[in-house]
């Protein structure tokens, strides 16, 4: 196997939080990830709302600052890039943001908001930003081009902003995406669309992604891999359909038997559901952080120690103690 695109070796991001007028205190938002991305990969990181996807995806990108570990694209060490390299790692990799409503610039045209990062890195004439704007804006389906091009966004719906938002980020033409939640913010009928519109694009373009989301369903249609996140951590990762057919932590097993079936003669079955909350980052319980919620529980194990990722499987790995030797 080549050398990976993007490589994350025990990547921590910590923030010091106010706690009372004087003190403070440390929220473990990603705590020691190892990932590795090939070009032209998908891998979805799936988990509830506070399991730190998001942060691991800033982090990838730079965006954030990270505690601890070593991120590296292709052949470059991004944590400790200068203002100017940093510029031009940013050619390389784009991301898409959830909600196209607060990512977009209401007050600029749709086509200055596609043609804005070739400006920035000052890319082509003007001519040749301009037949590069209409054709990624015709690569997303907003057609035709000309017509869009010249309408504000407050005049798109929810589905062709977020369209809009994709473009953005295809103009400079990366190798490296990361999509955090990109169909969380648009009704049912355009997720199905706007998914195969990224996997089409992906195919076409040879586009690593790492595709953040909290629903496993889509990670199952769009990724080659799942990696499983919980309070920081991964506890799960292998194969897509691996992980979704034959999941081995208990915290996977309950993501998917909470995912609704289309069938009519289900609709009222309540669905099992993960018992409590996800416990807090600043105080996170000891040993196996999923335990006081885990209904395979070992008293005597599970809240001692923390258990490591183990490939128990080819390619399938799990931090549970349900499936370590000895």
């Amino acid at each position: 196997m080549s050398q990976p695109l993007v490589q994350l070796h025990n990547v921590k991001v910590h923030f010091s939080v106010r706690k009372g007028l004087f003190g403070s205190e440390s929220v473990h938002a990603v705590d020691g990830v190892t990932l590795d991305i090939q070009a032209g990969e998908v891998v979805a990181v799936v988990g509830e709302s506070g399991s730190g996807k998001t942060t691991l995806g800033r982090a990838a990108l730079g965006l954030v600052k990270i505690t601890d570990g070593h991120i590296r694209f292709g052949n470059i060490e991004i944590t400790a890039l200068s203002q100017k390299a940093q510029k031009r790692f940013r050619r390389k990799a784009q991301a898409i943001f959830q909600d196209p409503f607060a990512s977009i610039d209401p007050f600029m045209m749709v086509y200055d908001s596609v043609a804005e990062p070739l400006v920035i890195h000052a890319i082509g004439s003007e001519q040749e930003r301009r037949e590069r704007v209409f054709q990624v804006l015709h690569d997303v389906r907003l057609r035709p081009p000309q017509e869009i091009a010249a309408k504000y966004p407050d005049l798109l719906s929810g589905g062709q902003r977020q369209r809009l938002s994709i473009a953005r980020a295809l103009v400079l033409q990366p190798q490296f995406i990361v999509a955090d939640e990109p169909v969380s913010m648009v009704d049912a009928s355009s997720r199905a669309e706007l998914l195969a519109l990224l996997r089409e694009l992906q195919e076409r373009f040879n586009i690593a992604f790492l595709y953040i989301t909290h629903d496993i369903a889509t990670a199952r249609h769009f990724a080659q891999r799942i990696v499983v996140m919980y309070l920081g951590c991964v506890v799960e990762m292998g194969p897509a359909a691996d992980v979704v057919h034959n999941p081995l932590h208990p915290y996977t097993q309950a993501l998917i038997a909470a995912v609704p079936e289309p069938d009519p003669a289900n609709r009222l079955c309540q669905r099992p559901s993960l018992p409590g909350e996800p416990p807090s980052p600043t105080n996170a319980p000891s040993g196996c952080s999923f335990h006081p919620r885990c209904a395979a529980f070992m008293a005597g194990r599970c809240e001692l120690t923390t258990p490591q990722l183990h490939e128990v499987e080819p390619n399938h790995f799990v931090a549970c103690y349900l499936h370590h030797a000895g």
